[in-house]
């Protein structure tokens, strides 16, 4: 069994815009916009009802964004209708998409968002959000259509590779994980309890 260490850090750039820094205060009006373009991880599903569940009783208004289809071999699977009003009005925005391409004006938009340093949330596979590869059909962007090869490195400074295999036998992982110093007083930390290691499956990205 591997043994490895991983530290928490917990930055959530939502808190204080929608619901975390102080949950007694009132966001009715803040808005949300999720842009989900994957049918691997569940997110078209999980990510509605997050917001139902967490962020609706908030008074957050939430817009959901998803690509017009999942089949690679249509325009439709990077295809997003809306991005351009969605970001105008939006306080946050939500990105969990796998290797889609939008429309060149759409990713504009995006960049232009990201690159301002407005508050971006990206959920795991979002490394590789608008990145091309060679392998396979439908990983390359269509004419008219935008990739942003470089996001992992531009926007989260790390370097996308894939993920670890899955191996025969015990492929678990032990994980150590502590709270950082400097982050013990924030809200969404409180009440967490990290002196035990856990186990977690080997398929990590790398």
């Amino acid at each position: 069994m591997k043994k490895i260490t991983l530290i928490l850090s917990v930055a959530l750039t939502i808190s204080g815009i929608v619901g975390c820094s102080n949950p007694s205060s009132n966001y009715q009006g803040k808005k949300v916009t999720f842009l989900v373009g994957e049918h691997e991880y569940g997110t078209p599903q999980s990510l509605p009802k997050f917001a139902a569940q967490h962020l609706d009783p908030l008074g957050v208004e939430n817009t959901f964004i998803f690509a017009a289809g999942n089949d690679r071999t249509s325009e439709d699977c990077h295809t997003f209708h809306g991005i351009a009003e969605g970001l105008d009005s939006a306080d946050v925005l939500v990105i969990s998409i796998r290797r889609r391409y939008p429309v060149e004006a759409d990713m504009a938009k995006i960049r232009q968002w990201i690159e301002s340093g407005k508050p971006t949330i990206m959920v795991r596979t979002a490394s590789h959000a608008f990145g091309e590869r060679t392998k396979g059909e439908g990983y390359q962007a269509p004419a008219g259509h935008a990739s942003w090869n470089t996001i992992d490195v531009d926007v989260l400074g790390v370097s996308y590779q894939g993920h670890y295999r899955e191996k025969e036998g015990d492929n678990r992982l032990n994980v150590n994980t502590w709270i950082e110093e400097s982050a013990a007083s924030h809200s969404i930390v409180q009440n967490l309890d990290f002196s035990e290691s856990f186990m977690i499956g080997d398929k990590l990205y790398e």
